[in-house]
């Protein structure tokens, strides 16, 4: 598999999210993106990358899973799917080859805004009496990801009380589709969200637009 350098280039930006099934045919990625740059093309359909770093951890990223990465040019927005064949450090940091299972192809679908965040919420399970607190710390108009202090198994459905910076409350339902422990303690949930209503959708809407351009201007 060719990669024309008249495409992507050393440097350009990587996003990786980890298809959330072992089969390689499926499409269901988790919305956890983890941020990379390439650092070398290969003639083979292979790159090496950047390991992505979190609160100055490296994140290892499995060798046994299917990965998707999206690249940001200057001009263009690529896409491939494919699988990471090693790891290792170097004088240069921590690196992994990533070869692809998919020829490169041109973004042309839309992409949901995400943002970072930290907006408290209350939650609480829809088939049992618990509850809890948490902060979500990204968010698109589908997918969130909260931080919470006890596990969430996944599948679970929450109905979730966000209190956003313009003082309102918007309430969610949504299903847990990963939860990871963090190095804090603390646990990390992806949570499929789905707003009560069209008026709570659009409110949502509302501050992921004003949220990004605020963020773009900084």
């Amino acid at each position: 598999m060719q990669i024309a350098n008249s495409m992507i280039a050393e440097g350009d930006e990587v996003e990786i999210r980890s298809l959330l099934s072992f089969a390689p045919e499926g499409d269901n990625f988790s919305e956890r993106v983890y941020k990379s740059e390439i650092q070398e093309i290969y003639d083979n359909g292979t790159l090496k990358l950047r390991l992505p770093v979190e609160y100055g951890d490296i994140i290892t990223l499995s060798l046994d899973r299917i990965y998707e990465i999206c690249i940001i040019t200057d001009q263009e927005t690529y896409r491939s799917k494919g699988r990471i064949v090693n790891r290792f450090k170097n004088e240069g940091g921590a690196s992994c080859i990533f070869r692809m299972t998919e020829a490169l192809s041109r973004e042309t679908r839309k992409r949901y805004i995400t943002c970072d965040a930290r907006i408290p919420t209350r939650y609480a399970e829809m088939n049992s009496q618990r509850t809890g607190h948490g902060m979500i710390t990204s968010m698109s108009i589908e997918r969130m990801v909260m931080t919470i202090e006890e596990f969430l198994d996944e599948g679970t459905l929450i109905e979730m009380e966000a209190s956003f910076d313009n003082g309102r409350e918007i309430t969610f339902t949504g299903r847990v589709c990963e939860t990871i422990r963090l190095r804090t303690g603390e646990y990390e949930s992806e949570i499929d969200i789905d707003a009560g209503d069209f008026r709570q959708q659009k409110e949502l809407a509302r501050w992921l637009l004003r949220h990004y351009e605020s963020e773009i201007l900084k």
